[in-house]
């Protein structure tokens, strides 16, 4: 007999868990109150790159003349950049609705709430439902987090979602969060003429990431000049010219940034609004749904994939998360490998890892060795006119077994993904090296970096 399984949320966690679940026998209905994709598709991953390529695309034409290609009056067409983004962002949404029909999924739009532990209640507007189910999925997601600031809900103060819906390019523009969301939206408006100031509390902005990852990105990014770190926000007012944001550094010293608009990306927290747990025992955690290993909430037969979980707020890892649990739910062995998860930063260079950092090595008291390799070495960088970055491997002394993998530098998100199967496979510093890769590609640095 057929498991009937409900999925809470039509984002790429909730989505694949519904395809992995009717691939393997289960009726199958996916519940989404807006828009098939969720935030990643809609408001987040992907018009955010679309927004980047654009802007990376104007910033190599500024530069052609150091290819031999002279270029006259380039300049941002805003409107059409904000059009391209949301054309994108139509056809893959499309591309979700036709995964749908073609699984038999059946989506229903509206809100969730648990009405006990088999049940859930759709609120349709006009309508409400009830949808049996033996097994559920949330898929929610996660939503801005915005802190307790004065004046933080003033106009022209946005969270990131506004800031991807702006018709307009501001002057100037003040981030207030260091983290990839603030530093991939000040890529992209940098990029197109927006004067940006990054506020950051902590002492270096991507605070978790390895300080020589991040002081390569500042270097090469000309950014430096723009991020203020050690800072806290104290007030966000209206000011005779736009917005003034006022702060204080390490020393207590008042300072502030004069804006026109002020962008708070802070960070995200799990959206679990209106789905009664409480209500059917499913336990929570500062806002995070509890899980087990196989993302199993306290109540057995519903479990929590993704950001509303809080085990890694990715689109990769919500995904990989909701195939998992789909296995466990039709009582099938998981093949989904969860526990190595890569992080990516489209900035311009683009930054990326997986597996331990040399902080993380550190403080866990894992002895470790480093080879590294510059793409100034790299044949291909070099022609590409961004032989800049570096790839570093963390590997262990004794058995040369990758821990982990640090890259700045051209199509870093992309190489990154070697790296990744390596850990997976717990592949040693000499099959790295010893593996034939093509050339001339960056791929090739990695192996060259393994020979370090």
């Amino acid at each position: 007999m057929s498991k009937k399984v409900v999925v809470i949320g039509g984002g790429p966690g909730g989505y694949e868990a519904a395809i992995e679940l009717a691939k393997l026998g289960a009726e199958v209905s996916l519940i989404e109150k807006a828009h098939l994709g969720g935030t990643c598709l809609n408001c987040g991953c992907i018009p955010t790159k679309t927004l980047l390529s654009g802007a990376e695309t104007y910033a190599t034409l500024k530069n052609a003349d150091r290819f031999g290609i002279a270029v006259s009056d380039c300049k941002v067409d805003y409107a059409r950049l904000y059009s391209r983004k949301e054309d994108v962002v139509k056809r893959l949404r499309n591309g979700v609705q036709f995964l749908m029909r073609k699984h038999g999924i059946q989506v229903v739009e509206g809100n969730a709430s648990f009405s006990d532990k088999s049940h859930i209640a759709v609120d349709s507007g006009n309508k409400r439902s009830i949808i049996a189910f033996d097994a559920a999925i949330i898929a929610t997601g996660s939503m801005p987090s915005m802190p307790p600031i004065p004046g933080i809900d003033g106009r022209n103060v946005m969270n990131s979602t506004d800031a991807l819906e702006l018709k307009e390019l501001p002057e100037r523009m003040a981030v207030i969060g260091g983290g990839v969301i603030g530093l991939e939206l000040s890529a992209f408006f940098s990029k197109i003429g927006t004067k940006v100031t990054i506020l950051e509390a902590c002492p270096q902005i991507l605070p978790e990431m390895d300080e020589d990852i991040v002081q390569e990105y500042l270097k090469l990014s000309g950014m430096s000049n723009s991020v203020k770190t050690s800072c806290k926000v104290q007030a966000i007012e209206d000011s005779a010219t736009g917005k003034v944001v006022r702060y204080t550094d390490t020393t207590g010293m008042a300072l502030s940034v004069e804006c026109d608009k002020v962008l708070v990306a802070t960070g995200r927290r799990a959206y679990t609004q209106g789905l009664n747990l409480e209500g059917i025992g499913v336990l929570t955690d500062r806002g995070r749904i509890q899980t087990n290993e196989n993302y199993q909430t306290s109540v057995e037969n519903v479990f929590a994939i993704g950001d509303v979980n809080g085990k890694a707020q990715l689109a990769h890892a919500a995904t990989s998360q909701g195939r998992y649990a789909a296995q466990v739910i039709m009582g099938n062995k998981p093949t989904v490998k969860t526990s190595v998860v890569p992080w990516c930063v489209f900035t311009e260079p683009e930054m990326a890892g997986v597996g331990l950092s040399e902080k993380q090595a550190k403080k866990a008291g894992v002895a470790y060795e480093i080879a590294q390799f510059s793409f100034a070495a790299s044949g291909k960088a070099m022609s590409m006119g961004k032989a800049e970055g570096f790839i570093k491997i963390l590997y262990g002394p004794e058995y040369h077994e990758i821990l982990g993998a640090k890259i700045v530098g051209p199509h870093a998100t992309d190489l990154i993904g070697e790296m990744v199967l390596a850990l997976s496979l717990e592949t040693t510093l000499e099959e790295l090296a010893d593996t034939m890769h093509p050339h001339p590609t960056l791929c090739e640095a990695l192996a060259d970096a393994a020979r370090q």
